[in-house]
């Protein structure tokens, strides 16, 4: 659809421009329930329930109890994604009273983002589709923030390495956040894209500015760049509409180490 998300919906295909939230009774969404880095109704539960589904997209959405901002604090990666999986923090259909909402500011970003990654010790990574994934694996990430509140990522904590037409959109990297969400502090880069990975979007246009996605504060060591694109089997990216070395409200600046965006030996680079 629009989103790009799967038209699958349970047993039956979706004809709307946009998602629909109805399921016929297919076990296609997972809802996340509480802050825990792991068991029952954790984000780690939902990705490993996800990954055991094969072959039928699933998408995980957020129920936590209390008010905002959750912080997952993972003392481990998370799983490997190995099949097609939408992470939604701004997904209402677990409960419509959830109060995740995508940006609609012309200048910044004024998006609530409820759930925050951060590691509890230094970790590579949060999220990765790994090295031989087939073209058929994509990863959507929406609404969700990356953090170093307790110890820092070690390298960018969201990692594509194969499959294709990801999505990374409305989400903030580090830096100072808007009114609710604080300070997220540095990070050593937000997204690697490397390896056989296809077609990812970053961000887009004028006319989505809730995909916009923030890079604030990446400064770890000068040769940090938020967005790093490797990789002559990685090609066909399109990066748009994005803020760097900016705070969310788009007007005070946020160190960057090295570079927003490094691409070294990759085809069709669109930004």
């Amino acid at each position: 659809d629009l989103d790009n998300a799967p038209r699958l919906r349970g047993t039956r295909y979706d004809i709307g421009a946009y998602e629909s939230t109805v399921n016929n009774g297919a076990t296609l969404m997972l809802t996340v329930t509480n802050n825990a880095d792991s068991g029952a109704g954790s984000l780690r539960a939902a990705i490993q329930a996800a990954n055991a589904a094969t072959g039928t997209p699933q998408s995980i959405v957020f129920n936590i109890p209390g008010s905002c901002p959750h912080v997952i604090a993972l003392a481990s990666p998370l799983p490997d994604v190995v099949d097609t999986l939408i992470l939604d923090g701004y997904s209402r259909a677990a409960n419509p009273a959830w109060p995740a909402a995508r940006n609609t500011a012309e200048v910044g970003s004024n998006a609530t983002v409820c759930v925050v990654l951060t590691p509890t010790v230094a970790i590579t990574h949060a999220l990765q589709v790994p090295t031989g994934q087939p073209a058929g694996t994509t990863l959507v990430v929406r609404g969700l923030a990356f953090g170093s509140g307790f110890a820092s990522y070690t390298q960018a904590p969201i990692q594509l390495r194969a499959g294709s037409n990801h999505r990374i959109d409305g989400n903030y990297f580090g830096g100072t956040g808007p009114d609710g969400l604080g300070n997220l502090g540095a990070l050593p880069g937000a997204v690697l894209i490397r390896g056989t990975a296809q077609a990812v979007q970053i961000g887009g246009g004028d006319d989505m500015l809730g995909n916009r996605n923030v890079f604030g504060r990446i400064d770890v060591n000068a040769s940090s760049n938020a967005i790093t694109l490797n990789d002559a089997t990685s090609g066909g990216h399109l990066i748009e509409g994005n803020l760097f070395g900016l705070r969310a409200n788009g007007l005070n600046p946020e160190p960057i180490g090295n570079n927003a965006i490094s691409a070294s030996n990759v085809p069709a680079v669109e930004v």
